[in-house]
């Protein structure tokens, strides 16, 4: 894939010699502040070629990697042993741009989804690294409670046969009510349709984590999450807001939005745009 005129592109090499895809969108030659974006299981960063473009109209550079075993970067598709690989990947990027960047520039992370749950363990984690986070519909449950026969078998093959894939049970008409960005999903041969057993079973781990360590999230935040989201529970995102340990913080359910709030019908996602928007002019000077 070429990279368009207003972004470039290369390839890091994670700690554990995975290759890591990288996308940079800059934003003139006096940005306001840096942004890593995290996309969500099974993407890529090439679906947030519009939300860079989005940021870097106001003075916001982008950085966007694939994460491990997703879109062009290395490892087995849809695998990845260790949840901690994701978080430690994002550090890689951020020590990356910071070599790239003035210092006094504000650092913020954006997750979407799975990535939502990155970029809040990592703020868990490394939370004085950052200046700010922003997650989208974080993945900090399923919508639909995991049966425990099928918890137990994915408990199980994760043990003895952890590259094992199966089908995500996504239904792409759920991300969106936007039909010309169901059908790209649908179409983008980057998009992955099987997830393999010790990913599940990672991510399962990780919402529990990440719960239970709501506490020590100190960082700023906006928590935007989808109101009729059918993929994770936004009742949990709700939940965790009233734990986390910050005081900067900021939370907008939006009813009747599907699950990916940025990529909704444009009616539907301009009160998320407005809202983001506000948050980032309150943050970044």
């Amino acid at each position: 894939m070429s990279a368009s005129p207003s972004q470039s592109t290369e390839t890091m090499i994670a700690k554990d010699g995975t290759p890591l895809f990288i996308r940079h969108f800059p934003a003139g030659s006096d940005p306001r502040a840096y942004m890593v974006i995290v996309h969500g299981l099974c993407e890529h960063s090439g679906r947030y070629e519009q939300m860079a473009k989005f940021l870097n109209e106001r003075g916001i550079r982008v950085v966007a990697h694939d994460q491990r075993g997703h879109g062009q970067s290395g490892g087995s598709r849809g695998h990845v042993r260790d949840f901690d690989l994701l978080t430690d990947d994002l550090m890689q990027v951020i020590q990356k741009c910071r070599q790239q960047m003035d210092e006094n520039l504000p650092m913020l992370i954006l997750g979407h989804s799975m990535g939502g749950l990155v970029v809040l363990r990592f703020a868990q984690r490394f939370g004085d690294t950052v200046s700010g986070v922003i997650a989208s519909s974080p993945a900090l449950a399923p919508a639909i409670s995991i049966p425990p026969v099928k918890a137990a078998l994915g408990r199980l093959m994760s043990r003895i046969r952890p590259q094992l894939t199966f089908d995500n049970q996504l239904t792409p008409e759920h991300i969106s009510h936007d039909d010309s960005v169901v059908q790209a999903y649908i179409s983008d041969p980057l998009v992955l349709d099987r997830v393999s057993a010790r990913l599940f079973m990672e991510i399962t781990k990780t919402m529990e984590r990440t719960n239970q360590d709501a506490p020590l999230l100190s960082v700023p935040l906006l928590l935007q999450a989808a109101g009729d989201d059918r993929l994770v529970d936004p009742g949990a995102s709700r939940k965790f807001f009233e734990h986390i340990g910050a005081s900067d913080k900021t939370l907008h359910v939006y009813p009747g939005l599907f699950h990916e709030i940025y990529n909704e019908e444009p009616s539907r996602r301009q009160q998320v745009l407005t809202d983001l928007e506000a948050w980032l002019e309150s943050h970044v000077r």
